[in-house]
């Protein structure tokens, strides 16, 4: 009835429709006449129950009557599938075919296929960018998402501060090609610091320092880290982003009071936006989960505010590989790795082998999620970021290399280029490996 207006204009007594007096009258008249009531129990139950014989064809009856039960031994073939197993020597799979037949009055053979696999979940495994994630090693935390870091005391820049865990988690996700290019670029990086800081200040600019303190913040270097947020602070939405997430790090890695400071006034003023092209405003996501999960005290308002705008969007499949890495990231750190709108995305990323421009920006958001996701999605992706990044550095001097600008999209400078490419392969140990 509120689908249609005349109905409801009949029921509403509304006078505007055409001869709604007359109509809301009929209604009233209708409904005033109270409905007939019959009780058909008595009948029901009176009535005599059909039998078998008179509800079947009588030939139908007679074949069924005439059926007697007749056992079924499946041992020798259950013998045999066992056998044919572990002859095969396949781990993944094992089935065990059953078949139990009993025929009575009304029914024949009954076939039931019990099967059992260590495959991913249906939902993941028919898309098909999952499959099984890698187990962390042992001694790493074994985190299921975001959400129970706080309760779980985790120290989130454990594995930056110790070289060999970073080795172990570089063995472990299959990035060890790219650890000497790291090394290098960041001792050109920290070369170039005096240098950059005293040149004039655009919001570029401070978005590449920000860039630079990260990269430098990956190694647990907080000297350097420190020293490239030197200076104003940015005004655009961005570079804002950028420095705040920088701000944060460093917070986690120094713990001094007047490093976490400095990133709660960051916080305090940034500003919430969507992805975006390029996903740039995941990097609100980034610095406010890790504030959030490293007890830097964020208002419960932002935090809800972030994970509004960049977790719950769901971008169309042909959308820059940055955006679909930031809508996976937000849903497998907040626990929704395995809903149906995750896995739907991965699929969709997947980087070109030989691509003219480099991207690090861009590919930054799909490696972390990737990492965390796990599975052939991972291998696909990190063996291509691989042989893309490491390949455009340039030697520049004993222990020394950088990217030229002219090999990196939207790259300003040498500086930005070289920031950005080490920042994306450090993924292996940005944050906390999750667990399967």
């Amino acid at each position: 009835m509120s689908t249609d207006p005349l109905l409801k204009a009949l029921a509403d007594g509304d006078t505007r429709c055409p001869d709604g007096a007359a109509l809301s009258r009929l209604g009233r008249l209708v409904r005033s006449i109270p409905a007939p009531v019959t009780d058909l129990t008595s009948r029901v139950r009176q009535a005599p129950a059909p039998s078998l014989d008179e509800a079947l064809p009588p030939d139908l009856a007679r074949r069924i009557a005439a059926l007697a039960p007749t056992p079924v031994d499946l041992r020798p073939r259950v013998r045999a599938s066992l056998h044919h197993q572990t002859a095969t020597r396949d781990p993944r799979r094992f089935r065990v075919w059953l078949w139990v037949g009993v025929a009575h009055a009304a029914a024949g053979l009954l076939v039931a296929v019990l099967a059992t696999t260590q495959q991913a979940t249906p939902t993941n495994d028919m898309v098909g960018g999952w499959g099984p994630a890698r187990a962390a090693p042992a001694e790493l935390p074994q985190l299921r998402d975001w959400t129970t870091l706080p309760a779980a005391g985790a120290d989130l820049m454990a594995d930056r501060r110790d070289p060999a865990r970073r080795m172990a988690l570089r063995q472990h996700y299959g990035t060890t090609r790219s650890a000497g290019a790291v090394a290098c670029g960041l001792t050109w990086l920290a070369e170039q610091r005096p240098a950059y800081l005293t040149t004039p200040t655009d919001d570029v600019r401070l978005a590449t320092r920000a860039l630079a303190a990260l990269a430098a913040a990956g190694e647990g270097d907080t000297d350097n880290a420190r020293a490239w947020l030197e200076g104003p602070a940015p005004t655009s939405t961005v570079a804002q982003a950028l420095d705040t997430l920088a701000r944060v790090e460093l917070a986690l890695l120094s713990r001094q009071p007047q490093d976490e400071e400095r990133a709660r006034q960051a916080l305090a003023s940034l500003t919430v936006e969507e992805p975006g092209p390029g996903g740039l405003g995941g990097y609100a996501l980034l610095a406010t989960e890790m504030a959030r999960a490293g007890g830097l005290g964020v208002p419960p308002r932002q935090v809800a505010a972030v994970r509004a705008a960049l977790g719950r969007p769901l971008p169309a499949a042909d959308a820059d590989p940055a955006r679909l890495g930031v809508a996976i990231l937000a849903r497998v750190w907040l626990g929704y790795r395995d809903n149906p709108s995750t896995s739907l995305l991965i699929p969709h990323l997947d980087l070109t082998p030989a691509t003219p421009l480099a991207d690090p920006l861009a590919w930054w958001f799909p490696t972390l999620a990737l990492r965390d996701a796990g599975g052939p999605a991972w291998d696909r992706w990190n063996a291509n970021l691989q042989a893309q990044l490491v390949t455009r550095f340039t030697d520049a001097g004993p222990g020394r290399a950088l990217v030229p600008a002219e090999l990196v999209r939207h790259a300003p400078d040498a500086v930005f280029a070289t920031a950005a490419t080490v920042l994306c392969l450090q993924a292996a140990y940005h944050s906390p490996p999750l667990a399967p």
